[in-house]
Protein backbone atom coordinates (compact mmCIF):
# COMPACT_ATOMS: atom_id res chain seq x y z
CA UNK A 1 0.00 0.00 0.00
CA UNK A 2 1.06 3.33 -0.99
CA UNK A 3 0.42 5.12 2.52
CA UNK A 4 2.85 6.89 5.29
CA UNK A 5 2.37 9.75 7.54
CA UNK A 6 4.11 12.68 8.05
CA UNK A 7 4.54 15.18 11.30
CA UNK A 8 4.36 18.97 10.49
CA UNK A 9 5.08 21.43 12.76
CA UNK A 10 4.02 18.60 15.71
CA UNK A 11 1.01 17.14 14.25
CA UNK A 12 0.81 14.12 12.27
CA UNK A 13 -0.96 13.55 8.91
CA UNK A 14 -1.94 10.69 6.56
CA UNK A 15 -0.70 11.04 3.62
CA UNK A 16 -1.35 8.48 0.22
CA UNK A 17 -0.06 7.99 -2.87
CA UNK A 18 -2.82 6.63 -5.09
CA UNK A 19 -4.27 7.95 -8.38
CA UNK A 20 -5.78 11.61 -6.91
CA UNK A 21 -2.25 12.34 -5.91
CA UNK A 22 -0.79 11.66 -9.75
CA UNK A 23 -3.53 13.56 -11.18
CA UNK A 24 -3.54 16.38 -8.94
CA UNK A 25 0.14 16.42 -9.30
CA UNK A 26 -0.24 16.81 -13.79
CA UNK A 27 1.22 20.25 -14.43
CA UNK A 28 3.13 20.99 -11.56
CA UNK A 29 6.80 22.46 -12.15
CA UNK A 30 9.23 20.23 -10.44
CA UNK A 31 12.08 22.28 -10.75
CA UNK A 32 10.61 24.29 -7.39
CA UNK A 33 11.40 21.81 -5.19
CA UNK A 34 10.17 23.55 -2.43
CA UNK A 35 6.78 24.16 -3.70
CA UNK A 36 6.90 20.83 -5.58
CA UNK A 37 7.25 18.80 -1.98
CA UNK A 38 4.30 21.06 -0.49
CA UNK A 39 1.97 20.28 -3.78
CA UNK A 40 2.73 16.19 -3.00
CA UNK A 41 2.35 16.44 0.38
CA UNK A 42 -0.98 18.16 0.28
CA UNK A 43 -2.68 16.10 -3.07
CA UNK A 44 -1.05 12.51 -0.79
CA UNK A 45 -3.17 13.92 2.12
CA UNK A 46 -6.03 14.52 0.13
CA UNK A 47 -5.65 11.12 -1.49
CA UNK A 48 -5.88 10.09 1.77
CA UNK A 49 -8.75 12.03 3.39
CA UNK A 50 -10.38 10.93 0.14
CA UNK A 51 -10.29 7.03 0.88
CA UNK A 52 -10.99 7.49 4.75
CA UNK A 53 -13.62 10.29 4.74
CA UNK A 54 -12.29 12.81 6.35
CA UNK A 55 -12.18 16.72 5.29
CA UNK A 56 -8.21 17.75 4.92
CA UNK A 57 -6.60 19.30 7.41
CA UNK A 58 -3.64 20.63 6.27
CA UNK A 59 -3.45 24.24 4.01
CA UNK A 60 -0.82 24.43 1.04
CA UNK A 61 1.02 27.62 2.37
CA UNK A 62 1.32 25.52 6.26
CA UNK A 63 3.37 22.58 4.61
CA UNK A 64 5.01 25.40 1.90
CA UNK A 65 6.58 27.65 4.92
CA UNK A 66 7.27 24.53 7.46
CA UNK A 67 9.09 23.15 3.99
CA UNK A 68 11.37 26.24 3.39
CA UNK A 69 11.84 26.91 7.02
CA UNK A 70 13.16 23.63 7.22
CA UNK A 71 15.90 24.18 4.30
CA UNK A 72 16.94 27.53 6.05
CA UNK A 73 18.03 25.58 9.30
CA UNK A 74 19.16 23.13 7.48
CA UNK A 75 17.12 20.30 9.34
CA UNK A 76 18.07 16.99 8.23
CA UNK A 77 14.94 15.16 9.11
CA UNK A 78 12.82 17.11 7.47
CA UNK A 79 15.24 16.43 4.05
CA UNK A 80 15.31 12.93 4.49
CA UNK A 81 11.35 12.90 5.17
CA UNK A 82 10.85 14.54 1.91
CA UNK A 83 13.24 12.72 0.30
CA UNK A 84 11.45 9.58 1.29
CA UNK A 85 8.12 11.16 0.62
CA UNK A 86 9.24 11.62 -3.08
CA UNK A 87 10.72 8.28 -3.41
CA UNK A 88 7.45 6.92 -2.60
CA UNK A 89 5.89 8.89 -5.15
CA UNK A 90 8.52 7.66 -7.75
CA UNK A 91 7.77 3.92 -7.05
CA UNK A 92 4.22 4.79 -7.82
CA UNK A 93 4.96 6.04 -11.45
CA UNK A 94 7.18 3.88 -12.50
CA UNK A 95 5.15 1.72 -13.38
CA UNK A 96 2.44 3.82 -15.10
CA UNK A 97 5.61 5.57 -17.02
CA UNK A 98 6.63 2.33 -18.03
CA UNK A 99 2.84 0.92 -19.49
CA UNK A 100 3.09 4.63 -20.86
CA UNK A 101 6.09 4.45 -22.88
CA UNK A 102 5.42 0.85 -23.94
CA UNK A 103 1.96 2.01 -25.26
CA UNK A 104 3.79 4.62 -27.12
CA UNK A 105 6.60 2.30 -28.61
CA UNK A 106 3.30 0.20 -29.93
CA UNK A 107 1.59 3.38 -31.21
CA UNK A 108 4.39 4.25 -33.54
CA UNK A 109 5.26 1.08 -35.07
CA UNK A 110 1.58 0.63 -35.46
CA UNK A 111 1.78 3.85 -37.58
CA UNK A 112 4.51 2.36 -39.80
Amino acid sequence: MNYTTIVINQKEYGLRFGMNAVLDMDGVDLTNNIKASAKLIVASHRNYCEVKDVKPEIEFSEVYDWIEDSFFKGNQEVINTLSSVWETFNNLLAPMVEADNKKKQHVKRSKK
